[in-house]
Order: C-alpha cells, then sequence, then structure tokens
C-alpha cells in the first residue's frame, strides 16, 4: 500500500492490477508467473521502488515540516481560511508517505511480509485505515478551491463560508464521510493467497461489484472532476478580478478573497490533479479493460511498468508541495525568511533592536516585522 494506490478501482492494495490480464480459459494470470517473462522490466522496477521512495520520503519530510512550522508561526496566513486547509494538508500528506511508501520501502529492503498480509483481520483494518489516510489529502485541496472560489465570485456569503470554523467543519466532515464510506473493508476486504489483501474476485455479490464503483467514484472520480471544474473556474476569475484591479486601481479586495493565497490554492490543487490524474487514468485502464487489448505479456508488463512510475508521479504530491506553496505566494516566502531570520539573527536582533526598525508583535511568539525599503522579498 504505497500512498499512490488510493487511487485504484477495487482496492488500494496494487496486487488487483494483475487481474486484467488471464489465460486462455479466463483464470487470471498470477503475480510471480507474469513477472519471469521479462527480468529487465522486473529489474528496473525493483529499482525504482529501492530508489525513489526513500527520496521522496526525505524530501517530503523536510518541505512538510518547514510548510506546517512556517503556518504555524504565521499570524498573516493564519487570518485565512485556508491556513487550515494547508496546515490538514501537509499532516495528511507525512501521515501518506510514511504509512504508504515508508512501509513499503521498509518491507521490500528488509524483506518483510507487510503487515497487512499477515492475517486477514489486519489486512481489512489496513485496508480501511489507509482509505481513510490516503484520500483525505485530495479532498482537502477540492475544499480549499471551493472556498477561494467562494470568496472570489461570492462575496456576501464569503463571510459565513470562508472562515476558521467553516474550514473546521469541512474538514471534520471530510473524515467523517471517509470513514463511512471506507468501513465496507471490515466485511469486503480478504487477505488472498496469491492477490494478498483484496476484494475476492470470485465474489458476485453486491459490495464486491458495485462497492467498489461507488467508492471509486467518491474517493476519485468525484473529487477529480471538482477539482477540474473548480481550478477552471477560479483561474478564470482570478484573471478577472486582476484585470478588473488593474483597470481600476481603486478597486480592493476584501478580507475574505485574499488574492496571494488564492493563486497559492490554486497552484497547490492543480499540480495535485495534475500528478494524480495519470495515475487513476492507468489503474482505470489496466482493472477494466478488455482482455484483447493487451495481446502479449510483454505490453502488459509495459502498461505495468508504466502504471508503477505513475503510482511514484502522484506520491510525489505528497513530496513537494510545501515548495510549491513556496513558490507561488508571496506571503508563504516571507514567512519562511522571517523564520529562519529569527533563528540565525536571534542574538544581533535583540542587540540591535533598538537601533534597527524592527518591531515585535505582542507576545505571540512571531518574528519581527521589519518595516524598511529593503524588507521587501
Amino acid at each position: 500500500m504505497s500512498g499512490a494506490e488510493g487511487f485504484n478501482i477495487t482496492s488500494p492494495s496494487q496486487n488487483t492490477i494483475f487481474s486484467g490480464y488471464r489465460n486462455n480459459n479466463g483464470s487470471p494470470v498470477g503475480l510471480h508467473w507474469v513477472l519471469q517473462e521479462e527480468p529487465s522490466i522486473v529489474a528496473t522496477k525493483i529499482m525504482l521502488k529501492k530508489v525513489v521512495p526513500p527520496v521522496l520520503i526525505m524530501l517530503g519530510t523536510i518541505g512538510n515540516a518547514l510548510a506546517l512550522a512556517v503556518l504555524h508561526r504565521s499570524s498573516t496566513l493564519r487570518q485565512s481560511s485556508v491556513w487550515y486547509y494547508l496546515k490538514a494538508f501537509f499532516v495528511a500528506s507525512v501521515l501518506v508517505l510514511y504509512l504508504g511508501a515508508g512501509l513499503d520501502w521498509l518491507c521490500l529492503m528488509a524483506r518483510l511480509t507487510p503487515l497487512w498480509n499477515v492475517t486477514d483481520g489486519l489486512c481489512r483494518i489496513g485496508q480501511f485505515f489507509c482509505n481513510v489516510v490516503f484520500f483525505s489529502p485530495i479532498w482537502f485541496c477540492v475544499a480549499m478551491v471551493i472556498d477561494r472560489y467562494i470568496s472570489i465570485c461570492h462575496h456576501r456569503t464569503a463571510e459565513t463560508f470562508c472562515n476558521m470554523f467553516s474550514a473546521k467543519i469541512s474538514i471534520i466532515s471530510i473524515q467523517i464521510g471517509l470513514i463511512l464510506v471506507s468501513i465496507h473493508a471490515m466485511w469486503t476486504v480478504e487477505l488472498h493467497a496469491e492477490y494478498g489483501c483484496t476484494i475476492p474476485h470470485e465474489r458476485q455479490d453486491f459490495h464486491s461489484i458495485v462497492w467498489p464503483w461507488v467508492s471509486g467514484i467518491i474517493y476519485t472520480f468525484l473529487p477529480l472532476s471538482l477539482l477540474i471544474l473548480f481550478n477552471t473556474v477560479l483561474f478564470i476569475a482570478i484573471c478577472n478580478k486582476h484585470k478588473c484591479q488593474n483597470s481600476e486601481p481603486s478597486v480592493r479586495s476584501s478580507s475574505f478573497d485574499n488574492g496571494k493565497l488564492s493563486i497559492a490554492a490554486l497552484t497547490v490543487a492543480t499540480t495535485y490533479l495534475l500528478l494524480a490524474l495519470p495515475a487513476t487514468t492507468m489503474n482505470v485502464f489496466m482493472t477494466q479493460a478488455p482482455a484483447h487489448m493487451i495481446r502479449t505479456r510483454l505490453e502488459y508488463l509495459q502498461l505495468e511498468f508504466l502504471g508503477e512510475i505513475f503510482q511514484l508521479l502522484a506520491v510525489l504530491n505528497h513530496a513537494i508541495m510545501g515548495m510549491v506553496c513556496f513558490c507561488s505566494s508571496m506571503e508563504f516566502r516571507r514567512e519562511t525568511c522571517r523564520l529562519f531570520l529569527k533563528k540565525a539573527q536571534r542574538a544581533s536582533i535583540e542587540l540591535s533592536l533598538d537601533e534597527c526598525t524592527c518591531k515585535y508583535r505582542p507576545s505571540n511568539g512571531s518574528v519581527p516585522v521589519i518595516h524598511s525599503d529593503n524588507s521587501q522579498l
């Protein structure tokens, strides 16, 4: 279970992807039987799984920790509801990296059996917990983009819906909804001897046939569609807003439609969409495509290897979002510089406090605000 495997229709288990290729008698091909056909592809895939995940985990740990530190210390960013969505997103991203890619990499390097493949009970609990964790970030992005859309396009309702209380309610509602949707894993997922922790293919009941599509819509299709819709609308709204401000400089933004944070939210949501969409598309194709579309085993292995690369791109979502915020938000860059300035030059600032133009904020532990012409970052 890696962080990107949440974009699977049937289950987060990557082993279900091999159910798409079958023998002449219609029985599914076994995992090891397929891989023995092309050892070079297997070797490359194993190399990717050994090298790439630790790099992404290290990158994501530094980026997400820095982003959380900036959000925690920034009184400027805390004034917007985007602050709460970003904070929840970064916390969820850390959990995805360590519980998904981190555990998979550890089991691969130490040649350990994954915890969710030990017993049937751990399989069910692991699937349920991972579904809730892995699908949280995409819904946080959706809620954040909708929040920015309301703040820019509907000023009259922005005061009601675009505040910290509404953001907390949205985060809690997302978690409750994912728990209700994911609870079916407790009685549908089983530990299979060949495919691992997955939904049995021989079942023909409602939970095995219909419910994977219901959960797939809620997990991926619906949030991705909402991201496409609201990213487009928000992009147009921001462009129109800047056009109006350029033509009429007297027009000012309200406290609920901070343009800088709106651009950062749009950039984060768009980046997440672009990196997650290929993995979702490949998973749908590999699990639902007719058998005649993949004529040879080599073609299947090549497509499966491409899907593995797409899965790593989806994991990249949780590793680079801190840098995306840094690059897309002036406020984020300013607060980051202030954070390092306080740690690196705390003694000199205290000694020269009366001589410089720095002024501390009232006893909240925040960094000094520099009021000088050279303070623009």
